[in-house]
């Protein structure tokens, strides 16, 4: 049996590490047994916290994509396992901290917004690139980010899946402490955690019940508003853009659980498109090409991901231009 999870122990912190090389994606077998370990570590009378992160200079680039699929059975049953693990770091009796090196992307971020604190290496990068593969966050992204992050920014994130930097992301609200070094990584998440279960600093409340970052609902819709013109000006942006702003617009307005709930279903629905099924044949055969072992291999690789880029940039163009259903957000003209 694989082993996708490794735990330590120091002064009192558990120490839980993703193990799942090349870049610790989250495949079932590791939500299954970091679910369990973080169940361990709660039940655990000798820690007093929580710290996660990962092996080989990396936290984790999300859910594998070779996971995802279209049945929505499946793809429903690993975002309640997503769900349950966020909710375990985030509402579990001891303080979390995420540990941050390398790539931390898609739910990989999802998860570590969940925990009560985030400390990165500087040279860490941070993201939510789920539109670039004509999804969304599907994890809580959509409902964590702008709770903690600087809204404006958290929307253009979350619209345009671009990644910041550790200290980049510091500055807008969702990292606490930058460091140098995986040594200083762990020490200075370890006495975070350590510092939080001891009282010495306030452990902050679940983050998804945040809202003393949040400004006014008057600015909160207008800042929705015009970030869903922004998406007007360039056609590239897949509609699944549109439909995230529409599930934080929802969390912020109405309540994180109608916006988780939203935001599940937009994922759902975003698995079935021809625009994500494109731009997934597009990243695997650019994959794909960069494993040629010969230039005759790379050449009749090179010529097929040609060809799923073409097919991807078609479905963005009739996506973009299609007739709007009545039952997806509109975009705003004024």
């Amino acid at each position: 049996m694989a082993n996708y999870v490794r735990r330590s122990d120091d002064q009192g912190v558990a120490i839980l590490a993703i193990d799942n090389p090349p870049a610790n994606a989250f495949s079932d077998g590791v939500l299954t047994e970091l679910f369990k370990a973080i169940e361990a570590c709660h039940a655990d009378p000798d820690v007093e916290a929580i710290v996660v992160t990962g092996t080989k200079g990396k936290f984790s680039a999300g859910i594998d994509i070779m996971m995802l699929g279209s049945d929505l059975d499946i793809a429903g049953g690993r975002a309640a396992a997503v769900t349950n693990l966020s909710q375990q770091l985030e509402e579990g009796p001891k303080p979390t901290v995420a540990a941050i090196e390398g790539v931390c992307l898609g739910a990989g971020l999802e998860l570590a917004l969940a925990c009560s604190a985030r400390v990165a290496v500087r040279t860490a990068v941070l993201g939510l690139p789920e539109v670039r593969l004509g999804l969304l966050p599907g994890m809580g992204g959509t409902q964590r980010l702008p709770r903690l992050a600087d809204l404006d920014e958290a929307l253009r994130l979350i619209a345009t899946g671009a990644t910041v930097t550790a200290p980049k992301a510091q500055e807008l609200g969702f990292v606490d402490v930058i460091c140098d070094g995986l040594d200083e990584l762990l020490a200075s998440a370890g006495r975070r955690a350590r510092d939080m279960a001891q009282g010495s600093i306030p452990r902050p409340p679940p983050t998804l019940t945040r809202e003393d970052r949040l400004p006014d609902r008057e600015a909160l819709a207008q800042a929705v508003g015009l970030a869903q013109l922004q998406l007007q000006r360039d056609w590239m942006n897949a509609r699944s853009s549109l439909l995230a702003l529409d599930a934080v617009e929802t969390g912020l307005l109405e309540g994180p659980q109608a916006g988780m709930d939203k935001e599940g279903a937009y994922f759902d629905r975003a698995l079935q498109t021809p625009v994500h099924k494109a731009l997934a044949s597009a990243f695997f055969a650019h994959r794909a090409m960069k494993k040629a072992r010969n230039p005759a291999q790379w050449l009749v690789r090179w010529l097929y991901a040609l060809w799923t880029r073409v097919v991807a940039l078609a479905a963005l163009a009739w996506e973009w231009w299609r007739p709007v259903p009545s039952s997806e957000p509109v975009r705003k003209t004024d």
